[in-house]
């Protein structure tokens, strides 16, 4: 067999593929610099020759601009608190108030026109029995800060608190017209006429507090015990109703102490009847007045005990008071029942009906206080455990 020398030459298929290759580099380099694009023939019908139309080309959605990054807001100051401020945080918890009004002294001394520290001083002086310091730096604090109606309010209460009830309604009207829009000066307000004895300006000033904030319980807490004091029950029934409706589960408290006003209120309408059925006793024996006297103001007493009774089965007590209200019904059913018994001994005239009146009048006594003694208790115990 002939060895045959391994070939070196080139042949077609060669040259081909080195022609092929070079102009591929050709194209690509010139696709590289120039970025143009390549020609592309349009698409032939092969049967026809003609060219197939195409559907004009969707224009590109046009490039939008980079969002600029939004600038970063300059950092807040922090609110100064200077320590003498975080002393007073502090003696407050702890009830301590010579030291707090210390502190407080010290922080208005740095601060000076700071109503927050200037009022919580004026009320530390008023809590320590202090009236005429208070009244003084109440006024100091108005005639530095006159358009502050916390300052005027604050000067209101030291004047409430001196006496001077006409002064205070002043300077309450003042609060209202500085800051006609927060209801607590409305409060304030009606609380002041109603120690100048002006209830009806009182009821119309806490009915404007609740116009101005309608969610707000106070000024509904305060009408529930005026109408109480001027014996409209219903209506009475009706705030607290609206007070026990709004009452968070924290304010539990708060709620207690408004049905004990409430009840307070009521014990001392029951022992003032039970007085008056006394003395007329005492005054039919003795002569001072008539039989028939004593009798027409018993049967108006038997409308207000009758009144009472009702008021106190128809407010609904605080979870843990529900004792001390069946005391208090309790207390307002032998009230009418002695004044029933008391007007039944002035008709039937005789010695054994007058004894079972004033034993029905005595055991209506007895049962008013048992009821304001568990009362206290319940409010202590209460008070203890929160």
């Amino acid at each position: 067999v002939q060895k045959l020398a391994p070939y070196h030459g080139k042949g077609p298929k060669t040259s081909l593929l080195e022609g092929i290759n070079a102009q591929t580099a050709l194209i690509v380099q010139q696709i590289t610099h120039n970025q143009s694009p390549i020609p592309v023939s349009p698409p032939v019908d092969v049967n026809t020759g003609k060219v197939v139309p195409q559907p004009a080309a969707k224009p590109a959605p046009p490039v939008q601009p980079a969002a600029t990054p939004a600038a970063p807001l300059p950092p807040q100051p922090a609110p100064s608190v200077s320590a003498e401020e975080i002393l007073v945080e502090r003696f407050r918890r702890q009830g301590d108030l010579p030291n707090l009004i210390m502190a407080l002294r010290k922080a208005i001394t740095a601060k000076p026109k700071d109503a927050s520290l200037r009022g919580q001083l004026i009320r530390a002086y008023l809590d320590a029995g202090m009236t005429s310091t208070a009244l003084d730096e109440a006024r100091r604090a108005v005639a530095l800060l006159p358009a502050s109606a916390a300052m005027h309010c604050a000067l209101g209460d030291c004047l409430q608190a001196s006496g001077a009830s006409d002064g205070a309604v002043a300077e309450y009207q003042s609060a209202v017209q500085l800051d006609p829009k927060d209801a607590t000066n409305y409060v304030a307000l009606g609380e002041g006429y109603w120690a100048a004895a002006k209830p009806e300006a009182a009821i119309k000033a806490l009915q404007d507090a609740i116009a101005c904030d309608p969610a707000n319980p106070l000024p509904h807490r305060k009408l529930a015990r005026i109408y109480a004091e001027l014996g409209r029950y219903s209506d009475a029934v009706g705030e607290f109703n609206v007070v026990r409706a709004r009452a968070k589960p924290d304010e539990a408290d708060s709620l207690a102490k408004d049905y004990a006003a409430l009840c307070r209120i009521a014990a001392t309408e029951l022992t003032g009847i039970l007085n008056r059925l006394q003395n007329d006793h005492q005054d039919l024996s003795t002569g001072r007045r008539t039989r028939e006297q004593i009798y027409n103001d018993e049967t108006q007493l038997r409308k207000q005990a009758a009144d009472l009774s009702s008021f106190l089965e128809a407010l609904e007590a605080p979870a843990g008071l529900g004792r001390v209200k069946g005391l208090f019904g309790q207390a307002g059913n032998l009230t009418a029942q002695a004044v029933d018994l008391s007007l039944h001994s002035l008709e039937a005239t005789g010695a054994g009906h007058e004894e079972e009146a004033t034993v029905m009048r005595l055991e209506a006594s007895r049962q008013v206080q048992e009821a304001l003694t568990h009362l206290n208790a319940a409010l202590t115990q209460a008070s203890s455990s929160g």
